[in-house]
C-alpha cells in the first residue's frame, strides 16, 4: 500500500483531496474545533485527506493519515520522514539540540543516553514518591462539592517528572525547578495562548512573537539547570546516582558521545516541559471518563480496594482512556522521498500527519469506538498499530514508561482512596486545547464523595 519511488517526476506528483475553503479558515476551525474537523473530512474524504493549516503565502499543505497500516509504516521507519526541521519557532521551547528536533545519528545517541533512566527498576523506585504526592492532593480536594481536578494532577505529574529527572538534589531544591518549569510553561497554558500555538502562523512570525518574553524565562529555567549542572560535576557521585541528569553527565565524560553542556540543558528542560502536563491531562480525562460511566469505575474502586490491591482494570482503564482522547492528535513528519499511496504520489517534502485521533476512531478496528470500555484491553497490549498516544518506532516518546507508571499508579491511588461521581447523570465533559495537548474544557470537574484517611 506504501511504496517509496525516489525517482518519480514532481509534476506527476497529487495530493489527496481536502477542504476547499481559504487557508485561514481551516486554520481556525482546526484550532476551534479539531475533533470535529477531523472526523468531518474522514467521512468526507476517506484516511487520507489534505489540510492546510499554516497561515502564509506559499505554507505547504499537510496530508493527515488515518490509515493505521499507512502511518505505521511512516511512524517506524526513520529513513522516510525527518521531525528536526519542522517547525522551527519549536527550537525556542525545546533547544536546537532537542531529542524532538534530533534527526538520524543524532537522535539516536541522545536517546541511548536518555533510556536507562525510563526502564527497569528506575521506574519502580519512583512508585512511592507518586504515591506519596498523590495523598497530598487527595487530602487538598473538597468533599460533596463539585471542583477541578486538573489542576491539582499537574502538579503532582510534575513533582514527578522532576524527580525522576534530577533525583536527589546538588544546589537547586526541587521546588525551585518547580517554580522554574511552571513559570515558563504558564503563558501556553490559557486558552488563548494555547489557540495561538494551534493556528500555525509562519515560524517566522511565531519566532519574533514569542522570542523576547519566550527568551527571558527559558534563561532563568536554565541558570536552575545548570547550577545543578556545575554542583554535581563538583560533587563527584555521579555513579552514585539513579537519574537522567546524571546518566547525562556520565554519557558527556566521553567525548564521542558528542553530548554537550548545552545539549544537557536542552534535554533536560524537553524532558520537564513534555513530561508531566500530558500526563496530568491523560489522567484528568481517565477520571472523567471513569465519572461518565459509573459502572466502569466501580469495577476499579472495588479492583484496587481488595486484598490483592490489582492493577490490571486500572491499567486497562488508561490504556481505553489514552484512545478516546490521546495527547496530541497526531504527529507531523516530512517526507525524505517521494511515496505512493492510496492512489496518489506523494512528493519529498511534503508534510504528513500519522492522526492517532482518528486511527483509535476506527470502527474496523475498535466496535463501539466512541465508547469507553476498558476490557478491550484487559489482559492484553494494546496493537501497536492502531494504539498510538505515544507515537510509535524509533521515536515513541522516551517517557512513555515513566508516564504510564504515573498514570496506572495515580489512578489506583485514587480510586482506592475517595469515591467521586459526574456532576450530573448524563453529564459530559469537552475538550480544549491547553498547550500543545488538549484538557478536560472544565478542568475535569468531579464531585467527591468520600475520602478514605491514609
Amino acid at each position: 500500500m506504501l511504496s517509496p519511488n525516489l525517482t518519480l517526476p514532481i509534476s506527476k506528483c497529487s495530493f489527496p483531496p481536502g477542504p476547499r475553503s481559504p487557508q485561514v479558515i481551516q486554520a481556525l476551525t482546526w484550532a476551534l474545533r479539531p475533533h470535529h474537523y477531523l472526523r468531518t473530512c474522514q467521512r468526507k474524504f476517506g484516511d487520507l485527506f489534505t489540510l492546510r493549516l499554516e497561515i502564509g503565502l506559499g505554507a505547504p499543505p499537510c496530508v493527515f493519515i488515518a490509515d493505521p497500516e499507512v502511518a505505521l509504516r511512516l511512524i517506524r521507519e526513520p529513513t522516510l520522514t525527518l521531525a528536526g526541521d519542522l517547525r522551527d519557532s519549536n527550537a525556542m521551547l525545546f533547544g536546537k539540540h532537542s531529542v524532538l528536533l534530533a534527526d538520524g545519528a543524532d537522535h539516536l545517541r541522545q536517546r541511548r543516553a536518555l533510556l536507562p533512566a525510563f526502564q527497569g527498576s528506575r521506574l519502580s523506585a519512583q512508585r512511592q514518591a507518586i504515591i506519596d504526592g498523590t495523598d497530598r492532593a487527595i487530602d487538598s480536594w473538597p468533599l460533596q462539592q463539585e471542583f477541578s481536578i486538573l489542576d491539582s494532577l499537574h502538579r503532582v505529574a510534575l513533582e514527578g517528572i522532576v524527580g525522576a529527572v534530577f533525583g536527589s538534589y546538588e544546589a537547586v531544591p526541587p521546588t525551585e525547578i518547580a517554580r522554574q518549569v511552571e513559570n515558563f510553561i504558564g503563558p501556553f497554558s490559557n486558552r488563548g495562548a494555547s489557540i495561538a500555538l494551534a493556528l500555525a502562523l509562519p515560524s517566522s512570525v511565531r519566532t519574533a512573537i514569542s522570542r523576547r518574553p519566550l527568551a527571558r524565562r527559558r534563561r532563568a529555567m536554565d541558570a536552575a539547570i545548570l547550577e545543578e549542572v556545575k554542583a554535581r560535576r563538583a560533587a563527584g557521585n555521579l555513579p552514585e546516582n539513579s537519574d537522567v541528569l546524571s546518566d547525562l553527565l556520565i554519557a558527556a565524560q566521553d567525548p564521542s558521545n558528542g553530548i554537550t553542556t548545552e545539549l544537557i540543558c536542552d534535554e533536560v528542560r524537553t524532558l520537564l516541559l513534555t513530561g508531566h502536563g500530558s500526563t496530568a491531562n491523560s489522567l484528568a480525562w481517565t477520571i472523567v471518563h471513569l465519572a461518565e460511566n459509573p459502572a466502569s469505575l466501580e469495577r476499579l474502586t472495588t479492583e484496587v480496594r481488595s486484598e490483592r490491591g490489582g492493577l490490571r482494570y486500572a491499567e486497562a482503564a488508561v490504556s481505553e482512556s489514552l484512545r478516546l482522547t490521546p495527547p496530541l492528535l497526531g504527529v507531523q513528519r516530512k517526507l525524505t522521498a517521494p511515496i505512493e499511496t492510496h492512489g496518489y504520489l506523494l512528493p519529498a517534502q511534503t508534510l504528513v500527519a500519522p492522526c492517532a485521533y482518528l486511527i483509535h476512531r476506527r470502527e474496523d478496528r475498535y466496535p463501539n469506538p466512541d465508547g469507553f470500555d476498558p476490557d478491550r484491553f484487559l489482559n492484553r497490549e494494546p496493537d501497536p498499530g492502531a494504539w498510538l498516544p505515544f507515537g510509535g518506532g524509533p521515536r515513541r516518546c522516551l517517557g512513555a514508561p515513566f508516564a504510564r507508571l504515573q498514570l496506572h499508579t495515580m489512578l489506583a491511588r485514587i480510586c482506592e482512596r475517595t469515591r467521586f461521581r459526574a456532576l450530573h447523570p448524563g453529564y459530559q465533559e469537552a475538550s480544549r486545547r491547553q498547550g500543545l495537548s488538549l484538557a478536560p474544557a472544565a478542568g475535569g470537574r468531579v464531585i467527591l464523595t468520600e475520602r478514605v484517611a491514609r
